[in-house]
């Protein structure tokens, strides 16, 4: 697999929980995660860690430490070249 498209989850009310728990958090944290899914998009599946790990059944956490702790997202591949980022 090549260069992804990272989406985030949309709930059936139109909410983007973890763009908007993202959004939240410091700016700094902020730019670590949004670098982190530039290396996830262009990486795929090929993310090394520490920041992808693979979880089982599809399912990988995308991973980074910041001023706020550690924060950790749950992601998935498509075979469409899409991820899906959830939390």
């Amino acid at each position: 697999m090549g260069k992804v498209i990272a989406k985030y989850y949309v709930s059936t009310s139109g909410k983007k929980p973890v763009y908007e728990h993202i959004c939240s958090l410091d700016a700094r944290t902020r730019q670590k995660f949004f670098d982190v899914v530039e290396l996830l998009e262009y990486k795929g599946h090929m993310l090394p860690e520490p920041h992808a790990k693979y979880l089982g059944d599809n399912i990988f956490e995308l991973r980074f430490s910041s001023i706020e702790g550690a924060v950790r997202v749950l992601y998935f591949l498509l075979s469409s070249g899409f991820s899906c980022i959830n939390k």
